[in-house]
This record gives structure tokens, C-alpha cells and sequence, in this order.
């Protein structure tokens, strides 16, 4: 017992410090990718796919619509006004210093930058027919827009150059908003609209930050709108992400309060004394803080997945401080005998850190922080009880002897007459019931889209900017990695060969905007002839009157710029939007994304692809659905294992094969869950199966004290009580609006229930041999 209430001092210590230090700092993630499991086996791989995501969850759109052109104008421009007085938020777009950053960029390797058009003029027309070409666009007879002066772009092939760039990698960026609105040709009652595209600095996943920005947003939208008759849209993983914070946030206050509630009652039902709920809320309180802070140590924030369905933890804590009441109480004048309570504590306490704690083993880090969280909780609840029992519980509790045992005795009744041969027939024919599902195949259903329901209006408006402004398929793309950008380009190069080329050439890709380094090299080769003496540049300035020298230095700066290539990365950090995130480097690695044109027919493109080395084709939808159904597969192995190793530890314990029958316990509820789920057409998901690992814990948790403690009315009213608090808390999962924390919820209350009779049960074939009654007298 000193090494328990030192270890609960300790970890009590720990907490306070955690609280006192970060209670305002508590990060409370909302990422959707901790329900996703790794899209791909490397390492380096799959860190470039982050990126990426990182780089899309920042970002969101606001769409404004109406049918008068001038007003969705007017409005926008109010949008960004007021945008721009918002912190963490930057519009997505070129402003005036950035554009001149960008364009001084291209200018000093402007001898390397042509579009496929330039080259073939440079090699197809004579000398005079540049020239002329080039007269033309000096006096505007083809109404070029001249970003550079004569001198410095005497062909206009750097103007020409930059705005077919900025059109190619900022589709809806500043440029485009100058030009006006534009009819939609989508809606009738909306022919105009306007795209703003927005960047998150920092913290678009974090539960404070949504909280704040959607307030200010929300201020901004009604400014808007009172004074402009437009309708204003969303679209972007921030909202979808705040959705269902929201959602889970309304679902842990809902099942924590009536979980608190329905524990409440059940605890005065038993115990008829508030005196009775100091040790449960303490472990309660206790518990929760120190899941909460070795959690968020751990991992640095919290999911809000795990707070959610750690709500459920009040009902397996309370447990220790179920059984502490009823066995010390039993015991209170025999401490002699509190070596069975312990020695049960401590085995149920093993036993059910093992059912949660195999949910670490999933690759999902939302399994993993509830993982940690719930195993933690568990221990910490447990050395609250042991450490702060003997000094709460100063005299007898009073047990109620009018409901809970009432109740027991109504579950009882049909067990008394229950034999072991009728128990076996009962166990062979849900055994051939299981193995006929194993063998004809259980539904199940891997779907990511499945772990959270969005809603209506959010999924409306998404749809709806995306047929206006969105030409990228979601979660479709090319990865090409190589050891340098000019393996890159080969690879992408490669790509071209096929007979998609027509498909290739409209990725939205750097590859397909941004010369490789040889044709840089080329493009400046082939320029030679206009800067050689007595060529085009000299001739064309000598016929307009120009200074000599002006001709001279074009040259000059022709010469040093030879060798001068433009990596990719070195203009797209100038770039805002999500062009900048299509190109990186990690590890002396090379990563570039082509995004696939929406409604792209992209069976040829993935085909060839996986014929060349380096270039990856990801559907993120399936390559999930994929690593689900594997990791399901693999749960229902490890579960196995699991059984095996409390197997080995009841034998361990109790030295004896015969404690192998505690086991039928748990495996009966699982079996019984597997074929209820089967009966109501409920496909099995990856979140059924983990919750069978509780079920487990759970199971042998029951069995433990029936068989630790004596044969008593006490002992099986503690197991009821410790099952109604537990399917209460459970069974309030069910009711969640996350469907994957529903599934989970309600496959426990079945196991659990099944448990509990099969718990009750098992206890009266135990004690068959004594003729104690186990109904309440």
C-alpha cells in the first residue's frame, strides 16, 4: 500500500503541475487525418502527403453570389476590407510587394523562361519577322500589357511569360478579381459570383482558434449581408473540421452530464448517503485530470475524439470505488480478508489496461491518444481509491437493500435453475452460429467517409463552389519524387510519353508551368542569335533610334545569366495560394504534386503510372478504405493475442487450468455481440472491432470478482452496479452524432450486457457445489 499512495502523490503532483502551467495553453485538436490511417509505406513518402494536407487545411474559400454584378463586387470588396483587419487570417492572393518580388525573380532568369509558342517563333522565324513582331507589341498593335520596360524585354517574351504563369498558378487570385465578376452559367438565380480564397496562419485544427475565427467571420458575413443582397457560401476542410468539433463538443457535455446524472442516481440507490460519493468523484476527477495531462504531455493536444469518447470513462472508474464500497464494507472488521479486494482490484485493473490499451496498437492516432488517455485514467482512478478509501471511508457504508438487489434477483431468478450441461449447449450453438458467420464472411464496411457525418449545408455549399471555382478532384493526385528536379521533370517527362499526354498536360503541375533545368539551358541557347553582334536585339534598336550601349547591356546581362536555372522552389515560396505547397524538399529528396482536373477519367494516367519508377498515384479515399480494412483484419488478430495473454495470466494467478472457464465469459459476449451486430445488418468497422477489446476487459473484470471475492449477494450486486454505470455511459455513446464513436458505444452495450449474464452465470456454476444463495434475501 506505501508504494501505491506513492505512486498517487506523485501522479498527483504531476497534475497539479500540468494544470497550473498549460490550464489556459490545453490543446484541443479537431484534425481529421487522426481517423486516417498512413496512406503510404514510406516514410518520407507519407510526410510528403502531410504536407500537402497541412497545406489544404489551411486554406478555405468564401463564395459570393447574387444577380447584380455590381453589388457581388461591391460586397466582395467589403469582404477583403474587413478581412484584412482579422489576425491569423491572409487572403490567398498577390499583393502588390509580392508581385514585384515574383516578377524580379523571373526577370533575372528571364533569358531561361519561354513558353513552347516563343521557341518554335525563335526557331521558325527569320530575323525581320522578330523584329517586326517585336514593333508591334512596342506601339500596342496586339494590346499586350507591358510589365517590364522595352529595354529590358524588347520581345515581350518575359511579359508574355509572367501572365501566362500567374494565370496558371493563381487561378482565382488578384488579377481575376479585377476583371469583374463572371456569369456562372451554373445557377439562374445567381448568375454572378466572386471567389475568395483565404490562408489560416496557424492553428486551423485547433478547437480555440475555430472558435474565434468563426465568431469573426460570422460578424463579417452579417456586416455583409445587411447592407448587400448576396448570398455568401463556405468551402474548405477548416469548416467541415469545426463542424465536428462542434458536434463531438455538444455530444461530450450531453453524455458526460447524464452520465454524471445517471451515476448520481444509481450511487444514492445503493448507498442512500452523499457521504457515498466523495471517493467515486474524486477517482472520477482524478482520473479524467490525469488522463487528461499525461495525454497531452504525450502527444502535445488532445483529439477531441478521445475527450468524447473518454466521457465514457466515468463509467468504468467508478467501478474500483463500486467494489471498494461493498468489500471493504463486507470486510470492514476483517482486514485480513481486504488482501482478496486487492489482490481483485489489481487483477481487473491488469486485465482492463490490456483490452484498452491493445487500442494503442491501431495505426490511427485518435485509437492511440484514447489509448493512453483511457489506460491512464484507469491506473489513476485506481490509486485514488486505494489511497484516499481508507481515509474517506471512516466507518461502514450503508447498503440499500430495497432496488439493486430487487433487481438482481429479477436477473437471477431464471439462473438458478441453469446447469452446466444447458450453459454448454447454449455455448456450442453460439460457437456454430459464430463460425458459420466467419465462414460465409462477416459485412463490414471500411469506408473513411463513415467516421464523420458532415452536414447537409456545409456538404450543399462545398458541392456548390466546387462545380464554380474547384477544378481539382479531392483527394486525387500525382506524387513524383526523385533525387533532383531534373529527375523530376524526366519522370513527369515519361509520363508525357504515353498515350495521355492530352491528360497530362492538364495536371495543374510545376512540370507542366516551370521549364525543367535543360530546357532552361535550351531556351537560353537558343536565344544566342538575338544577342550576337549585329543580330536581331542590335539591329532592333539601332532602326527605333536607341542608345548603343542599351543594346550593350542586354547583352551583358544575356552573358552573365548563362548557367542561371530557376528551381522550383525558389519561386514558389514567392507564391501564395496552394501552388507553393505542389513542390518541396525533404531528406535530399524532391516531391512534386500534379493535381487531377475534376471529372478526369483517370484510369490510363493510373495505369501508367505504376509502370514508372517515382511516380505515385494516390487516391487517398481508397488507399484509406485499403488501410482500414487491413488494420481491421489485424485488430481481430491482435485480439487473439490478447485473449491469450490474460489466458496466461489467469493461469499465472490462480494456478490452475480450471481458471480457464473465467475466459467463456468475455468470449461468449463477443461471439453474442459479432452475431447481434450480423442480425441488425450492422457491417463491422474498425471501430466494432476495437470495442471488442474493452468488451474483453470488461468481461474479465466481472468474472474476477466473482470468482476473487466470496460467494456473496454483496459480491453480485457490486458486478451489477459496476455494469449499470458502465452500460449507462456506453450506451450514451451510442446516441452520438459521430457515427464511428455510435459504433463503438453501442457494440459495447450489447457486449457488456451479454457480460453481465454471462458474468452472473458463470458465478452461479462457481459456487454450485454451495448451497449460498447468490439472490438478494
Amino acid at each position: 500500500m506505501l508504494l501505491w499512495r506513492s505512486l498517487f502523490f506523485i501522479a498527483l503532483i504531476f497534475i497539479g503541475q500540468f494544470f497550473a502551467r498549460t490550464y489556459d495553453q490545453i490543446s484541443i485538436d479537431t484534425d481529421l487525418k487522426d481517423l486516417s490511417p498512413s496512406l503510404a509505406q514510406q516514410q518520407d513518402l507519407q510526410f510528403a502527403i502531410n504536407q500537402l494536407s497541412s497545406d489544404i487545411e489551411r486554406r478555405f474559400i468564401l463564395l459570393l453570389t447574387g444577380t447584380d454584378s455590381t453589388q457581388v463586387q461591391q460586397a466582395s470588396e467589403l469582404v477583403l476590407k474587413q478581412l484584412a483587419h482579422i489576425k491569423n487570417l491572409r487572403i490567398a492572393d498577390l499583393n502588390d510587394q509580392q508581385f514585384s518580388k515574383l516578377l524580379a525573380k523571373l526577370k533575372r532568369h528571364r533569358f531561361q523562361l519561354l513558353t513552347t509558342g516563343q521557341q518554335n517563333n525563335i526557331q521558325e522565324l527569320d530575323d525581320n519577322e522578330l523584329a517586326e513582331q517585336a514593333q508591334r507589341r512596342l506601339f500596342q498593335l496586339q494590346g499586350s500589357i507591358n510589365l517590364l520596360p522595352f529595354a529590358d524585354d524588347p520581345m515581350g517574351w518575359l511579359n508574355d511569360y509572367v501572365l501566362q504563369f500567374i494565370s496558371a498558378t493563381n487561378p482565382q487570385g488578384k488579377h481575376s478579381r479585377k476583371d469583374g465578376t463572371q456569369t456562372t452559367g451554373y445557377d439562374k438565380n445567381e448568375p454572378y459570383y466572386q471567389a475568395i480564397a483565404v490562408t489560416i496562419d496557424h492553428g486551423a485544427l485547433e478547437m480555440s482558434t475555430q472558435k474565434t475565427l468563426l465568431t469573426q467571420l460570422q460578424t463579417l458575413e452579417r456586416n455583409v449581408l445587411e447592407q448587400y443582397p448576396v448570398v455568401i457560401r463556405h468551402s474548405g476542410v477548416f469548416f467541415f473540421a469545426a463542424d465536428a468539433a462542434a458536434k463531438a463538443q455538444k455530444d461530450i457535455s450531453l453524455i458526460s452530464t447524464f452520465s454524471l446524472i445517471g451515476v448520481l442516481v444509481l450511487l444514492l440507490t445503493a448507498f442512500r448517503t452523499l457521504s457515498a460519493l466523495w471517493l467515486p468523484f474524486l477517482s472520477i476527477l482524478l482520473g479524467v485530470g490525469g488522463a487528461l495531462a499525461v495525454t497531452h504531455t504525450w502527444f502535445g493536444s488532445v483529439h477531441i475524439l478521445t475527450i468524447l469518447s473518454g466521457a465514457s470513462l466515468i463509467g468504468i472508474v467508478i467501478d474500483y470505488s463500486l467494489h471498494y464500497f461493498y468489500h471493504q464494507n463486507y470486510n470492514y472488521n476483517n482486514p485480513e480478508k481486504n488482501k482478496h479486494l486487492y489482490s481483485a482490484l489489481l487483477l481487473s485493473l491488469l486485465t482492463s489496461i490490456i483490452g484498452f490499451g491493445a487500442l494503442g496498437l491501431s495505426e490511427l492516432d485518435s485509437l492511440k491518444k484514447l489509448a493512453v488517455f483511457t489506460c491512464f485514467g484507469l491506473i489513476m482512478a485506481w490509486l485514488s481509491v486505494l489511497s484516499l478509501g481508507p481515509w474517506l471511508l471512516r466507518k461502514p457504508v450503508v447498503l440499500d437493500q430495497r432496488y439493486i438487489p430487487k433487481l438482481l434477483n429479477i436477473l437471477i431468478r431464471p439462473l438458478r435453475s441453469v446447469r452446466q450441461r444447458t450453459i454448454i449447449i447454449l455455448g456450442l450453438a453460439m460457437l456454430f452460429c459464430f463460425s458459420a458467420l466467419m465462414y460465409i464472411g462477416i459485412s463490414s464496411n471500411d469506408d473513411p467517409r463513415l467516421f464523420f457525418k458532415p452536414s447537409a449545408t456545409l456538404l450543399e455549399q462545398e458541392n456548390y463552389t466546387n462545380k464554380l471555382i474547384n477544378n481539382y478532384e479531392p483527394g486525387r493526385y500525382l506524387i513524383i519524387h526523385g533525387k533532383n528536379a531534373e529527375q523530376i521533370y524526366s519522370r513527369f517527362d515519361e509520363l508525357k510519353s504515353t498515350k495521355n499526354a492530352k491528360e497530362i498536360n492538364s495536371l495543374n503541375s510545376v512540370m507542366n508551368w516551370l521549364p525543367s533545368p535543360q530546357q532552361q539551358d535550351r531556351n537560353y541557347q537558343i536565344q544566342q542569335r538575338l544577342h550576337q553582334h549585329n543580330g536581331i536585339i542590335e539591329k532592333l534598336f539601332s532602326l527605333l533610334g536607341m542608345p548603343d550601349d542599351t543594346a550593350m547591356q542586354l547583352h551583358t546581362e544575356y552573358q552573365q545569366a548563362n548557367q542561371r536555372l530557376l528551381k522550383p522552389g525558389d519561386i514558389l515560396t514567392l507564391l501564395p495560394g496552394s501552388a507553393n505547397s505542389l513542390w518541396f524538399e525533404h531528406n535530399n529528396k524532391v516531391y512534386s504534386f500534379a493535381l487531377i482536373p475534376k471529372g478526369m477519367d483517370t484510369t490510363a494516367i493510373e495505369i501508367a503510372s505504376k509502370n514508372i519508377d517515382g511516380i505515385e498515384f494516390i487516391n487517398a479515399v481508397a488507399l484509406a478504405e485499403n488501410a482500414l480494412q487491413q488494420q481491421r483484419i489485424s485488430a481481430s488478430q491482435l485480439l487473439v493475442y490478447a485473449y491469450i495473454l490474460i489466458a496466461m495470466l489467469m493461469i499465472l494467478r490462480f494456478r490452475s487450468f480450471a481458471a480457464l472457464w473465467m475466459l467463456a465469459v468475455p468470449i461468449s459476449a463477443t461471439m453474442g455481440t459479432v452475431i447481434v451486430l450480423a442480425l441488425f445488418g450492422q457491417a463491422m468497422n474498425l471501430f466494432h472491432t476495437m470495442a471488442l477489446f474493452l468488451i474483453l476487459g470488461l468481461g474479465m473484470d466481472y468474472v474476477i470478482f466473482a470468482r476473487e471475492m466470496p460467494k456473496t449477494h454483496i459480491t453480485l450486486q457490486a458486478i451489477l452496479l459496476s455494469a449499470l454505470t458502465t452500460l449507462l455511459s456506453f450506451g450514451l455513446l451510442s446516441i452520438s452524432s459521430i457515427p464511428v464513436v455510435q459504433a463503438f458505444g453501442i457494440t459495447v452495450l450489447i457486449g457488456n450486457t451479454i457480460n453481465l449474464f454471462c458474468a452472473l452465470a458463470y458465478a452461479q456454476l462457481h459456487h454450485a457445489n454451495k448451497e449460498t444463495k447468490v439472490y438478494a434475501r
